[in-house]
């Protein structure tokens, strides 16, 4: 892949942009969000049915709101030009109309990532040459002040709901300074 860069927006805290997927000849144009706490590609039911993606077996996923019943599927996705087919996906009947583009597609197709919230683009290259991110347009200058922290106390009783509230957590900008499990 040579660079692209992608605009989007910036909105409810999250990074949100349009992609084409498309499987045996359909097409469709679809919002995402990035979710880097989320590892894999996560198509809704309304998605994989306009699509006719297939059920490759089910699974019971786990996230932060809780486990539900969804699907392995594969999908083939347009970025910057470039198709990538059979990409594999999971399909959740409980997601809304936005797909989440998780962490894994760019580990696999070894991809590296340039977010500029300032200018609302995400660019991507492959993982061997330099990124150009988007400069962020002019602002007047105006002083800093630190953001404000906040300390929460969360107890889990399961490693697994600690690992995902840590990435939901991380997909936000917080940072953890120590997890405890407790029985």
């Amino acid at each position: 892949m040579t660079e692209t860069t992608i605009q989007g927006t910036i909105a409810q805290d999250a990074f949100q942009f349009n992609l084409t997927l498309g499987y045996q000849g359909s097409t469709m144009s679809s919002p995402f969000i990035l979710d880097t706490g989320a590892f894999e590609l996560t198509l809704s039911e309304y998605t994989a049915t306009a699509l006719g993606l297939p059920n490759l077996g089910t699974l019971t996923i786990q996230g932060v709101t809780g486990s539900a019943t969804a699907y392995q599927s594969e999908v083939d996705l347009q970025i910057g030009g470039q198709t990538y087919s059979h990409v594999a996906c999971i399909v959740d009947p409980s997601l809304g109309n936005t797909q989440l583009f998780g962490l894994r597609f760019f580990i696999d197709e070894q991809l590296q990532l340039a977010l500029n919230p300032a200018a609302q683009t995400l660019t991507i290259a492959a993982a061997s040459s330099a990124l150009q991110p988007t400069p962020a347009p002019s602002t007047p200058s105006t002083p800093s002040t630190p953001p404000k922290q906040t300390v929460y106390t969360v107890e889990f009783t399961d490693k697994a709901s600690a690992d995902a509230f840590v990435r939901w957590a991380m997909s936000r900008g917080w940072k953890t300074k120590a997890i405890a499990v407790t029985s």
